[in-house]
């Protein structure tokens, strides 16, 4: 009697063992890894695997696709800065698109008398817009000519227009800065870059340099 109750107890005991043993094996058969992945949006054209385990790439993740078309559209522009080269004299710093070009001139006098800072777009052949520092002034024809009193970056200034022309002539600041300006030369492509131009010269600043 004793027997079959312990042939009856290890023969419970290997049941119980190997129901462990499938219970075990069925977990391991039914897990599946974490596939979840996170698109960096700075990796282009990178493949990856969403949750489900289908393929991704950047193309399909809107939100990276309108980062990157919002860099692309930014216009880019380099901080420049122009001295006299020989002192007292006015000098100007200003911020150019890097897609236009800049020209300086300057008279050889000591001290230096007159600045000429001649900008425009690279894919115009005439024309520019011009930051300009002449001793004692710059004089125009006065025929035909409508200023106003105005500020420019913070200086006084006054802006002249001729009356055949709808956009401005020149922008001549005063007092201190007396001789400082701006000369709009830039012909037939002034609206074609109006933006550009406004924010150029929002960034204008003249400085005296001892």
């Amino acid at each position: 009697m004793k027997i079959k109750s312990i042939i009856a107890l290890l023969a419970a005991v290997s049941l119980l063992t190997a129901c462990g043993k499938i219970s075990n094996e069925s977990k391991t058969e039914i897990q599946t890894p974490d596939t979840s992945v996170s698109v960096p949006s700075d990796y282009d054209g990178a493949e990856y695997w969403d949750a489900d385990g289908n393929p991704i790439t950047l193309a399909d993740t809107e939100e990276s696709t309108a980062e990157i078309s919002e860099v692309d559209d930014e216009m880019q522009y380099e901080a420049c800065s122009v001295r006299p080269q020989c002192t007292p004299s006015f000098g100007v710093d200003f911020e150019l698109p890097y897609d236009w070009s800049c020209e300086t001139i300057q008279t050889d006098d000591d001290p230096t008398s007159s600045i000429s800072v001649c900008l425009k777009p690279n894919t115009e052949a005439d024309g520019s817009i011009i930051l300009e520092y002449t001793k004692g002034g710059i004089e125009v024809s006065n025929s035909a000519l409508s200023e106003i009193e105005t500020e420019f970056n913070g200086y006084p200034a006054t802006e002249g227009t001729y009356l055949c022309s709808e956009q401005w002539d020149h922008i001549f600041l005063k007092g201190d800065y007396e001789g400082c300006a701006v000369l709009n030369n830039a012909n037939d492509w002034y609206d074609k870059y109006a933006d550009e131009i406004e924010y150029i010269l929002s960034t204008v600043e003249f400085r005296k340099y001892d």
